[in-house]
């Protein structure tokens, strides 16, 4: 299998378990998802995604449309971690696509006219006569958007490329596998797994444990990389300020420039995809200056604000004192800065 840029990298090790048909020191393709295991999600809160909230995001990087009344659901350990994969579930009939946000063009490109192989680890149960069905399918586009959520497709040659039935009539773990190859003029290309629900029955729950695409003919796991490997590539496109989601979190230090305004910068971990500023949100944050708790009323992006620095200009009603440096904290489990890249 011929090497290009970036998705193939050497394990001196040998080869991870399950890659049948490589040697040991063999080079192992990469998975071009980030997050295709399901273990990030930054983006935590209430652990269920429902219609109410359709479309979103319900874990980073992965983006889900929800049509009649259901949900996605994704247990969590006591220390935030995912337990096993999210789990799709219809209380009536309609369909949940679940779809990953696109493949960078600048990776895109580089895997024109290559031979690639989706695989999806899933487990699917029922109780009752749920009468269900599912299809995994692959989405390129010549566009330069490299937005695969909105509606299910590529603002510009748009091409379905490659689509594969999967088989919800076996227990336990299962393994689909799809194969195909991409054209010589695609800029763009996703993955979107549908879930249709004709009869709900009593229970149906179809958990998907993890997906990766790479080059070559033969599936890898979709877990080759570590959990920080897996956050990092996340928070390129994702950034949270309050990483401990049951309580205060630091976020670091601000200097007041006037009695209502201060400001901030923060290096990113990570530099995000957008050269110029990514989208900001900010809720329920507060200023200590001295023993005094002070509430931000908004936030928002200043002249140091890029892909690599969060610039913040910190407002507040009144009480600063020009130039002191003062700590800044989310203050609740509902306090947060997020930072956000997804086109």
């Amino acid at each position: 299998m011929p090497g290009v840029g970036t998705h193939y990298w050497n394990d001196a090790r040998g080869k991870p378990d399950g890659i049948a048909g490589l040697s040991n020191l063999a080079q192992i393709p990469r998975n071009a998802f980030a997050n295709g295991a399901f273990i990030v999600n930054e983006r935590f809160g209430a652990p269920v995604f429902t219609n109410a909230n359709s479309p979103g995001y319900f874990m980073d990087r992965w983006f889900a449309v929800i049509t009649g009344t259901g949900a996605i659901t994704t247990i969590f350990t006591s220390i935030g971690f995912p337990n096993g994969g999210p789990t799709l579930n219809m209380t009536t009939a309609g369909n949940i696509s679940v779809r990953y946000a696109g493949v960078e063009s600048l990776d895109a490109t580089k895997l024109r006219s290559q031979q690639l192989t989706v695989s999806l680890t899933y487990q699917y149960s029922k109780i009752g006569n749920a009468v269900t069905s599912a299809t995994i399918g692959v989405v390129t586009g010549t566009g330069n958007d490299q937005n695969f959520t909105t509606n299910g497709s590529y603002a510009t040659g748009n091409l379905n490329l490659a689509t594969s039935n999967i088989d919800l009539t076996l227990s336990g773990p299962q393994v689909v596998n799809l194969t195909f190859v991409t054209t010589n003029n695609m800029n763009e290309i996703s993955v979107r797994i549908d879930y249709t629900v004709t009869t709900p029955g009593t229970a149906n729950n179809f958990t998907l444990l993890g997906i990766s695409m790479c080059q070559g003919n033969v599936p890898v796991p979709y877990n080759v990389a570590t959990y920080n490997e897996e956050l990092a590539s996340c928070q390129r496109y994702f950034q949270r300020f309050n990483l401990n989601a049951s309580g205060v979190s630091f976020i670091g230090f601000t200097q007041n420039f006037t009695t209502t305004l201060s400001i901030m910068s923060v290096n990113l971990p990570v530099r995000m995809r957008i050269r110029s500023n990514p989208s900001l949100v900010g809720t329920n944050v507060v200023i200590f200056t001295g023993a005094t708790q002070i509430s931000v009323t908004s936030i928002g992006a200043n002249n140091g604000h890029t892909a690599a620095v969060a610039g913040l200009n910190l407002s507040v009603a009144a009480g600063l004192t020009v130039n002191q440096v003062c700590l800044v904290f989310t203050f609740d489990t509902v306090s947060d800065i997020f930072l956000d890249a997804e086109l």
